[in-house]
């Protein structure tokens, strides 16, 4: 269960790459990030990452992460403007057949943003919402980690 829910949110945010322009980005520092999902039944998988210049270049919303089972050979990708915020929607091929993804990201993205997720693939239908809340400055040594939902830290590479 939590590893298609990473799924979708990497699906989710490679969707939003923007070829639009004047994207807003987050505010530095600590983002928590709540993440749920109907088959979690309520229960919210929470992350922290320590957002900068290059991390958000690199794992923004509107660029997400560059998952390994996704095909980077999308025949879509938009990105426009909405009341309160944007909207994305992108088909995308993951093991060789479409993922469509759509969503919407509102917020101000320097005290709170969220987004709502939804993805069709081969694998049914998804829906996930993301909340983050900026929590304060990254603690000392937290350049460019993600604090995992089980605690372990990771280092976020730059692509």
């Amino acid at each position: 269960m939590r590893a298609s829910l990473f799924l979708i949110a990497a699906v989710a945010l490679s969707a939003a790459t923007a070829n639009a322009q004047n994207l807003p980005g987050r505010r530095g520092g600590m983002w928590e990030m709540s993440m749920t999902a109907p088959e979690t039944q309520g229960h919210a998988m929470k992350m922290r990452q320590c957002v900068n210049p290059a991390t958000e270049r690199s794992f923004s919303p509107f660029n997400g992460p560059h998952d390994r089972d996704v095909d980077h050979s999308c025949t879509r990708h938009e990105v426009h403007r909405i009341a309160g915020g944007w909207a994305f929607e992108s088909v995308c091929l993951r093991g060789g057949k479409p993922v469509t993804t759509t969503g919407t990201i509102t917020g101000d993205f320097q005290t709170h943003y969220k987004m709502d997720i939804s993805s069709r693939g081969p694998e049914g239908v998804h829906k996930m919402t993301m909340d983050n809340t900026w929590v304060g400055p990254c603690p000392a040594g937290g350049k460019d980690t993600m604090v995992l939902p089980d605690g372990r830290t990771i280092h976020i590479p730059h692509h």
